[in-house]
């Protein structure tokens, strides 16, 4: 039986996971024939050099594709020799167990000037090139500067600094980078729905931030967690809980570590301490809860400084904890970040030299709760802190006033002056339009409420009432809040030029079943060139099929 990684490895580019600045150069140059004779893929492990490799060497050799196309058909007796492993024209080498010049020599060098035997190209895929002794590169020095027409090459590396850049030179290079969390999950949700099993909320999650961005390695723990699968009913699929995936990988603290935050903004050190205990007897290893603690400070300090820092620089959480970091950092600034990671980064050392485990954790917790640490400004005096074991507290996120930009008015007591109606009721349709542009101007009055509002999916207007789906019950409950929902009201009313109401339900509620109007787009003479239609397009992705 074939590993999950091996029978779901993609066949075309459209399948790959992520690197799409490569697939759509690759595709570009093979729609228009501008080939080159060399390429060097080179990234860390298992995020799809050699995947890639492959699907670029289908492409080359695929008997039906199309000319304006870059995708293999899969189906062709070229692709199908190639799946399987049996083109003769297809080579890939092993550098790391052929590293000598004579085996570039007899299976490289003399394979290379030799006609393919049925296909267009000979393609040589040579993986982990960074193994090669130094003669071998020499010696591939000059067939890779000059090679036959019929010849390609697909050199794949983890460590190119390892590669001489003579041979650097004579290729394309293309650098892969780790895939997202979100997208890792959206691939191991595709693996559960063809193997016909679910999985708990949050697993799949656990499973992407712990391969660390390499598909591989998500989809090898998938497995292993796949044969704890088992029935709740005799009517439902095979689940996955999060306890039989807890068996096999480490436990989350990303949430623990969040509230142990929100404890210490607030300098509740009785609270914090006993989380730690907490954590200590449910068998958490507070190495690893410790390093979650330092990269949430360590994105907070990061979104604090600039905001467009956390995308280029922040490990990706996830949209859950995502959505918990960005409600707690309102709470906090810069310097209590600053403060709080010199106080915690020497906890690390001092771990190896103490009987309790947890005391310096503990000493740091009292240390940034009574000590020489300023006290954060709440953001509101209403603000408490998120869930614990204990109590099921909701938090309350004061949002800045809407910006003048906006048009709304602010009253003498901070408030929002309510919008006097203009204009007619919107339907669905000018909704939609106006969908980008409203959380645009959301995102001024509050980061975490244009988060919220972008993960949303409007789905029917009543009267003045705009119903807003959401998959998660934190994203509702986050736009139910008083103080979040009237701004958003009222920028959304600016917008409309009328009064409206927001309501958030979420996707399985009953309310979504309900149909309220048909949604009909107005017809247009040229689709292609509708600005309405480019703007939802790109707001919400797809394509136009007709």
């Amino acid at each position: 039986m074939a590993t999950l990684y091996r029978k779901y490895r993609p066949q075309s580019f459209s399948e790959v996971v992520g690197q799409n600045h490569i697939k759509l150069t690759l595709e570009y140059e093979l729609k228009s024939g501008r080939l080159a004779h060399s390429y060097l893929f080179c990234g860390p492990r298992a995020v799809g050099k050699t995947t890639l490799s492959r699907v670029l060497a289908k492409s080359l050799n695929c008997l039906n594709r199309p000319e304006d196309s870059a995708e293999p058909c899969n189906h062709c007796q070229n692709c199908l020799e190639i799946i399987s492993g049996a083109a003769l024209d297809i080579i890939e080498i092993d550098a790391a167990s052929h590293t000598g010049v004579d085996n570039v020599r007899e299976n490289i060098i003399a394979g290379a000037r030799v006609s393919p035997s049925t296909m267009k190209y000979k393609v040589f895929i040579i993986d982990e090139v960074h193994m090669l002794s130094s003669a071998a590169f020499n010696a591939l020095l000059k067939i890779m500067e000059e090679p036959p027409a019929f010849v390609v090459f697909v050199l794949c590396t983890t460590e190119v600094h390892k590669i001489p850049s003579t041979i650097i030179s004579r290729c394309q290079r293309f650098d892969f980078k780790k895939i997202s969390v979100m997208d890792i999950v959206h691939k191991l949700d595709y693996i559960l729905n063809a193997e016909g099993i679910a999985a708990e909320k949050g697993v799949l999650e656990a499973i992407a931030r712990y391969s660390g961005g390499h598909m591989r390695d998500a989809e090898s723990v998938l497995g292993q967690i796949l044969a704890l699968a088992e029935r709740k009913r005799e009517d439902q699929l095979l689940t996955i809980t999060v306890e039989q995936a807890e068996l096999v990988i480490p436990r989350s603290s990303l949430t623990q570590a969040i509230q142990l935050i929100e404890m210490l903004a607030i300098r509740d050190s009785g609270n914090a301490i006993r989380l730690v205990n907490l954590l200590v007897d449910d068998g958490y290893d507070l190495k690893t809860f410790l390093n979650d603690l330092i990269e949430l400070l360590r994105q907070m300090l990061l979104l604090k400084i600039n905001p467009e820092l956390l995308p280029a620089l922040g490990v990706d959480l996830g949209e859950l904890i995502t959505t918990q970091m960005l409600i707690v950092s309102e709470k906090i600034n810069s310097t209590w970040c600053l403060k709080a990671l010199q106080v915690l980064m020497p906890v690390r050392l001092a771990f190896k030299d103490t009987i309790f485990g947890q005391l310096p954790l503990e000493m740091a917790i009292v240390e940034l709760s009574e000590g020489g640490v300023s006290k954060p400004t709440p953001v509101s005096p209403t603000s408490e802190p998120i869930l614990t074991s204990q109590t099921k507290t909701v938090i309350v996120e004061s949002c800045q006033p809407v910006p003048p930009s906006l048009g709304v008015s602010v009253s003498s007591n901070g408030g929002v002056v309510p919008f006097e109606s203009t204009g007619a009721l919107p339907d669905l349709n000018r909704i939609l339009a106006l969908w980008s542009d409203f959380i645009s101007a959301s995102k001024q009055a509050s980061a975490t409420l244009s988060f919220s509002l972008g993960v949303s999916r409007p789905i029917a207007v009543r009267g003045n009432k705009l119903i807003l789906a959401l998959k998660h019950k934190i994203h509702q409950e986050r736009l139910a809040q008083v103080a979040v929902k009237s701004v958003a009201e009222e920028v959304l009313s600016r917008l409309c030029q009328t009064s409206m109401l927001i309501e958030a339900v979420l996707e399985e509620a009953p309310e979504i079943l309900e149909v309220v109007e048909p949604v009909v787009l107005a017809p247009t003479a040229s689709p292609a060139n509708d600005p309405i239609l480019d703007e939802m397009l790109k707001t919400f992705g797809g394509q136009v099929v007709g």
